[in-house]
């Protein structure tokens, strides 16, 4: 599983933690040639990859390999264009058969997770569409994993790591835990305009109500 901190502050502010990190992921848009200079300037053993909004060719790689820190190993700087890989067919296609997975059943279809997902898909913000997609995503994975392991592979295993996937995906979105999210509404599990949820801590720290919400997906990706 991924272990994804967020800081608020200035990431100059946590150059401590950015030592001690494994990967650096830089998603700021702007200024990133000056940004990604001066992370190198903290370690030259730094492992960065950028959601680059410029082309990340081997001649931009190499002026930034040259650095005051030291000559920086090529494998250390990884540039992703999101922008064109968001676009591409193959990954509109991966939307399609995961959005469409076992929608020939009708039983399927009326399951709480489908039947929300149809209701709701053309009012939602990009942010919930991949946060659905990331939860049907666990389809393929729980067959992976039954066809490596067998039943070993059990409700409570798969609660874990669709878990650990939906804490990893606020996370890496800059969310962040609140015991009560929203002051104006204290049933409301979040609060998408400060980006704060309640369900963003370990899994044993949940109450039941809570987890039966997770248990309740787990249990259609089971069926389905």
């Amino acid at each position: 599983d991924l272990n994804i901190v967020a800081y608020e502050k200035d990431w100059y502010d946590n150059i401590d933690v950015i030592k001690r990190s494994d990967m650096v992921i830089i998603t700021e848009q702007e200024n990133q040639i000056r940004l990604i200079s001066e992370l190198f300037l903290v370690s030259a053993e730094l492992r960065v990859v950028v959601c680059s909004s410029f082309r990340g060719d081997v001649e931009n790689k190499k002026l930034l390999l040259q650095n005051k820190a030291g000559d920086i190993p090529e494998e250390n700087l990884t540039f992703f264009n999101w922008r064109k890989t968001a676009h591409t067919l193959e990954a509109v296609q991966r939307e399609e058969k995961l959005l469409n997975i076992g929608m020939d059943n009708e039983k399927v279809r009326q399951k709480g997770l489908r039947r929300k997902i149809r209701e709701e898909w053309d009012s939602l913000d990009t942010f919930k569409r991949y946060a659905y997609l990331n939860l049907l995503d666990l389809h393929q994975i729980y067959d992976d994993l039954r066809k490596a392991w067998g039943n070993f592979v059990t409700e409570d295993e798969l609660l874990r790591i669709l878990h650990a996937r939906l804490c990893n995906y606020y996370w890496y979105h800059n969310w962040n835990y609140s015991a009560h999210p929203d002051p104006d509404d204290p049933m409301a599990d979040e609060n998408p305009k400060k980006r704060l949820q309640k369900r963003l801590r370990p899994l044993e720290e949940l109450s039941e109500k809570e987890k039966e919400i997770e248990k309740r997906i787990v249990k259609d990706i089971i069926e389905s």
